[in-house]
């Protein structure tokens, strides 16, 4: 999500989009149908994460992660080292939105600064990704901690926030429009904490035109969305039937990107799962060609699995819970994805593959697990994951020192075991 600044004023803007084809037998087999299921435009795969679209520099894969109750779960993974993502859902009759890390405002001047908690303005402009020491806008020490955006629905803040209705009367070369209520909050990027940020609203509303072209830059069958009014009023995005997300204010996708990309938090878990029963759509892979003439791109295939010369150790259940630089271990080197950045902390690990690849080789070593949490630790409609509670919370032994959520009992959640904790909120609190 972006918000603009223009004039004096600060005013809150989305950057929308996903890019698990599913929907109804008739839309898939004509063009001609005046009711059209989104599901189909927006998610190229139901069962499985998708290539990525290069829009600009940037580079934009859609990954189902499985089903939460009737609603399916799925990432967009924004940039090419995970930790830019936006989290959605899709129902019945909504495709919702829930988080976004990439939340950022807009000066005067076209400068774009990255959100933290707190306040944020012309004169307190900072920007992440700036590691130029003798830039004034540099982030290398941020004034406040930086800020990602959460959104709900008002009427029902355990839900994320609708966006894109999955049915539109909408034939070809036809137009309509919709409207919705968002909630907008802040929370902290490196512990999912919630905290204060200017640009938040208990509601605001949104008006969005959408319409549907019969051919868009080599692509057939796209529908446009365009921001009428309310948050990310003037963003346009551009989503072809089978494909997904494959344009943004007249940028239309060059080219896909084979790539195995996962979303990166060291404050929120992630597990990939189908969520075709959400959808209606089968289970069958994500295209990976272009209509394009552009030349698909490509990247190192992912690691294989952990050698057996990594030794099971029966007193954890996931490779990022052992010691840095493990001998035989080279998950656990720096550079390896329990330590992707090469600093010598776990906090960027990919405790889901950890935890799968742990079990896959170490099974039969691996302690029974615990009992789950005890029923005195009240559900937080608000997060998906025990670990997204407040250390030492009332009656949730998992969030005390010692706890699965802080190991070794530093008040950082940065080594959470974020599996279990998703796990096990979602057996207690469904």
């Amino acid at each position: 999500m972006r918000s603009t600044a223009r004039s004096a004023a600060l005013v809150v803007s989305f950057v929308f989009g996903a890019a698990c084809s599913s929907g109804d037998a008739a839309d898939q087999n004509s063009n001609l149908s005046t009711t059209i299921d989104m599901a189909d435009y927006v998610l190229p795969s139901c069962a499985s994460g998708a290539p990525a679209w290069q829009i600009g520099s940037e580079q934009f894969r859609v990954v189902p992660m499985g089903m939460q109750g009737s609603s399916g779960r799925f990432v967009i993974v924004k940039s090419t080292d995970g930790s830019g993502y936006e989290e959605w859902s899709v129902d019945a009759t909504w495709f919702r939105i829930r988080a976004d890390t990439t939340w950022a405002y807009e000066l005067p001047d076209h400068t774009w600064c990255d959100v933290k908690c707190g306040t944020n303005d012309a004169s307190d402009c900072q920007q992440r990704w700036n590691t130029n020491p003798s830039d004034p806008r540099n982030g290398l020490n941020p004034s406040s901690p930086w800020a990602y955006t959460v959104y709900a629905d008002p009427s029902n803040t355990s839900l994320g926030a609708p966006v894109i209705p999955r049915k539109l009367q909408l034939p070809m070369n036809g137009t309509t429009q919709f409207s919705s209520s968002v909630a907008i909050q802040g929370a902290r990027r490196d512990t999912c904490a919630s905290c204060w940020v200017n640009f938040d609203s208990a509601s605001v509303g949104r008006t969005v035109n959408a319409r549907r072209l019969q051919t868009w830059h080599g692509f057939s069958d796209v529908v446009e969305l365009s921001i009428a009014s309310g948050p990310g009023a003037g963003e346009v995005y551009d989503y072809a039937r089978g494909k997904g997300w494959i344009g943004f204010n007249g940028n239309a996708a060059s080219g896909q990107v084979q790539t195995s990309t996962l979303p990166v938090s060291s404050c929120a878990g992630f597990q990939q799962g189908s969520i075709c029963s959400a959808t209606g759509g089968s289970a069958q892979p994500a295209p990976t060609t272009t209509p394009t003439s552009t030349t698909t791109a490509s990247s190192n295939p992912p690691p294989p699995p952990p050698p057996a010369s990594c030794a099971c150790n029966p007193n954890v259940n996931n490779f990022c819970l052992y010691g840095a630089n493990v001998p035989g271990c080279a998950m656990t080197a720096p550079g390896g994805y329990c330590d992707p950045n090469g600093d010598g902390n776990f906090s960027d690990a990919d405790w889901v593959r950890g935890y799968n690849e742990y079990q896959q080789q170490c099974g039969s070593a691996a302690p029974p697990p615990p009992p789950p949490p005890p029923s005195t630790c009240a559900c937080n409609h608000a997060v998906d994951n025990f670990c997204l509670y407040a250390p030492n919370t009332s009656g949730c032994a998992m969030t005390a020192p010692g706890g699965y959520c802080d190991p070794n009992g530093d008040g950082s959640f940065s080594d959470a075991d974020w599996v279990r904790g998703y796990n096990d909120y979602h057996q207690q609190c469904p």
